[in-house]
């Protein structure tokens, strides 16, 4: 099969080539805009492991586990902690931050998503240093199982790969556009 009707189907019309060159440039400027543009976002992550102060039944150390997991996703419960750490309301508006314990244990695990990694990493650090004061779980302490600071991963695709995509979508519609400008008749 020839793409085009071969060569001379271009010589004798060479907008067909215009066309599909134009069509080929939109869409790779469109997608080297995109990728410009694209937020950047880093994950940070700690880590705390709730404790007993004295005997606690399994069940109780999983719910208390389970509370401090949900703090992390109340605003109001983690701001204080944040704030003794020296981060500034602005800088606190640009994090993002999220619990989650971990299945069968007594860990939980705080991300902090930032444009800055140095931000999220301390954020995240500042929340395992200073929890979020919550009522009726004097009965427990936590302790830092791991610490943020050099964890921040930048996240979503890489720019290699997303310019590889880039191009050949630019080819793709390139090729898509020369062949339905061939076969729109010259005179409608």
């Amino acid at each position: 099969m020839r793409i085009l009707g071969g060569w001379t189907a271009v010589r004798k019309r060479p907008s067909v080539l215009i066309a599909g060159l134009l069509m080929g440039l939109v869409v790779l400027g469109a997608g080297l805009v995109g990728i410009a543009r694209r937020p950047n976002r880093f994950h940070a992550v700690a880590q705390m492991v709730v404790v007993p102060r004295g005997n606690a039944s399994p069940q109780a150390l999983a719910d208390a586990a389970g509370l401090y997991a949900r703090a992390y996703d109340d605003d109001a419960l983690v701001r204080s902690s944040l704030r003794a750490a020296h981060l500034s309301d602005a800088e606190i508006a640009r994090v993002h931050l999220s619990g989650q314990l971990l299945a069968g244990t007594a860990v939980v695990s705080i991300d902090a998503a930032s444009s800055d990694p140095v931000l999220a990493e301390n954020a995240a650090n500042a929340l395992v240093r200073d929890p979020p004061r919550i009522t009726g779980l004097s009965a427990y302490e936590t302790q830092i199982s791991t610490d943020a600071t050099g964890s921040a991963h930048r996240t979503g695709g890489g720019t290699g790969a997303l310019l590889t995509v880039t191009l050949i979508m630019a080819v793709a519609a390139g090729i898509a556009a020369s062949v339905v400008w061939r076969r729109i008749p010259r005179r409608l």
